[in-house]
C-alpha cells in the first residue's frame, strides 16, 4: 500500500483506468463465453430425435400392437414379441414419427432443418419383460450435423 500513496494523482487515475477496462474485457469476455457458446446441434438434434422416438413407442406404437396382439390372438406379448429381440420392427421413418407425437415447434424446426424426415429412420427392438418401457434402438440418420 505504500507504493499507492507514493504515485501522483495522474498515476492514480491511469492506474485506476487500466483496471477498469482490465476488469469490463474480462466480464464481458465470460459473457460471450457463456451467453454465445455455439451449442452442440447434432447432439440437440439427436436428443430431440430420441424424445419423440420414446414418446411414439411408449405412448402410441407399444399401446397399438399390444392391443393387436391381445385382439388377433390367443398367444402371450412375451411368446411374441421375443421373435423381435434381434431383427427389431420394421423401421420407421422419422416424418410417421411426428405425425403420431406432440412435439416442441422449435425442436421440429430444429430437426426439418437438418435431417429428412423421409430418410431418417428409428428401428426398435422388444425387450424382456416387453413393456412398454422395454426395448432399445437404433437410430439411421439422414441430417446434416
Amino acid at each position: 500500500m505504500a507504493i499507492l500513496h507514493k504515485l501522483s494523482l495522474v498515476q492514480k487515475i491511469i492506474l485506476s483506468v487500466i483496471l477498469i477496462v482490465a476488469i469490463s474485457v474480462i466480464t464481458v469476455s465470460v459473457y460471450a463465453v457463456i451467453h454465445f457458446h455455439p451449442t452442440d446441434t447434432a447432439a440437440s438434434v439427436k436428443s430431440y430425435i430420441s424424445s419423440i422416438s420414446t414418446d411414439y413407442y411408449e405412448n402410441y406404437y407399444f399401446p397399438s400392437l399390444e392391443s393387436s396382439i391381445h385382439d388377433h390372438g390367443n398367444s402371450d406379448i412375451s411368446e411374441v414379441l421375443s421373435r423381435y429381440t434381434d431383427t427389431g420392427f420394421s423401421r420407421v421413418p422419422l416424418r410417421q414419427i411426428i405425425s403420431h407425437v406432440d412435439y416442441d415447434e422449435a425442436a421440429l424446426s430444429q430437426i426439418t432443418e437438418r435431417c429428412d424426415t423421409k430418410s431418417t429412420f428409428v428401428h426398435f427392438f422388444p425387450d424382456p419383460p416387453f413393456t412398454s418401457t422395454s426395448y432399445h434402438v437404433d437410430y439411421e440418420y439422414s441430417c446434416n450435423f
